[in-house]
Formats: C-alpha cells, sequence, structure tokens
C-alpha cells in the first residue's frame, strides 16, 4: 500500500481516516501507477549504484596492479 502520506501529496487532497479504503479503491489505478512510478525509479537508482560500483571495483583493481608495479619498480 502507497504510505499514506505519499498518497495525499500525489493526490493533492486528504483523506479522512475512515475514508482512506474508498479513497484507495477508488483510486486504484492512480495508486497503482504510483507504486510502479516509484519501484520504477528504484530500480533506475539500483542500475546506478551497479554501474558505479562496477567502475569503482575496477578503479581499485587498476590502482592496485599500478601500486604492485611501482613497488616492483623500487624494489629494483
Amino acid at each position: 500500500m502507497v504510505n499514506i502520506k505519499i498518497c495525499i501529496q500525489k493526490c493533492n487532497h486528504k483523506c479522512l481516516k475512515s475514508a482512506i479504503d474508498d479513497h484507495l479503491i477508488s483510486n486504484i489505478k492512480l495508486h497503482f501507477d504510483l507504486v510502479i512510478k516509484s519501484f520504477d525509479a528504484l530500480q533506475q537508482n539500483i542500475r546506478q549504484y551497479k554501474e558505479e560500483i562496477n567502475k569503482l571495483n575496477l578503479e581499485n583493481e587498476t590502482l592496485k596492479v599500478e601500486l604492485q608495479l611501482k613497488s616492483k619498480k623500487d624494489d629494483i
């Protein structure tokens, strides 16, 4: 169920607690669309975080190799 506070903000009107169920049922498509929109945004965030993690892991591995090469040069 969509957070009531979000519902109130998105629907641009306040629901009486006793009317919340009626409101949700009568506006089920709107609420479903809000949930899907939030879900899609979260999936996009996850994709971006995964890309950033991969980029940082690659950079970390590159720096490790550079450090090893520098260490070997210093030993010579």
